[in-house]
């Protein structure tokens, strides 16, 4: 593999499929004393990611955000 300008690899197919890795799916790398071990990361290891809001901001949120940081008079 080839590493880019941004630091970034192509994880080739045949391995992607035997690892069950999709799009958009996190991956870790883990040391170990032959080297370095791809591994993928489960989705619940990222509790935060799970608590995005999937709509933007109602005012009333946006007012509590507002007042949380003083700037409602």
């Amino acid at each position: 593999m080839k590493v880019s300008s941004k630091g970034q690899i192509t994880i080739p197919k045949d391995i992607r499929v035997q690892l069950g890795i999709t799009p958009g799916e996190k991956v870790k790398f883990e040391e170990s004393k032959q080297g370095f071990i791809l591994k993928r990361v489960p989705e619940s290891a990222f509790p935060d990611e799970d608590l995005k809001a999937d709509s933007p901001l109602t005012e009333n949120t946006a007012e509590a955000l507002k007042l949380t940081r003083g700037q409602l008079k």
